[in-house]
């Protein structure tokens, strides 16, 4: 006999990752997010506190296009201090310094996410 023919589900293991994200993660989070409540399965759902250690490490670009993804995480990834901790990462401190008012100013003093365009701009 074939076994495919009498076992179609020979992968039971990729079959149950593939309906738990596919559908279970999927419709817990939408009867979460109907009842008013956060799920923790989720981005969403980490405190702001980890959102923002997370985004430390992402790429610019993946970083700007997860902020785009809902007003939640738009909101938590403006924090003004991941921005100063981003241009730090990112840009010479020489250069940071040559941009006037950012030598004597304190870091919540300014604006670092646009402090941050201009330098990514030259």
């Amino acid at each position: 006999t074939n076994l495919n023919a009498v076992l179609p589900y020979h992968d039971l293991q990729t079959l149950s990752r593939s309906f738990k994200d596919n559908l279970a993660n999927r419709l817990l989070c939408k009867l979460l997010e109907e009842s008013g409540q956060r799920s923790s399965a989720t981005l969403i759902g980490l405190p702001n506190e980890i959102k923002l250690r997370l985004a430390k490490y992402l790429p610019i670009k993946s970083l700007l296009a997860l902020q785009s993804t809902c007003r939640d995480i738009h909101n938590t990834l403006n924090d003004n201090l991941l921005w100063h901790d981003l241009c730090i990462r990112d840009f010479e401190k020489a250069a940071l310094v040559s941009i006037p008012h950012t030598s004597e100013s304190l870091p919540q003093d300014k604006n670092w996410y646009k402090l941050y365009r201009i330098m990514y701009a030259q």
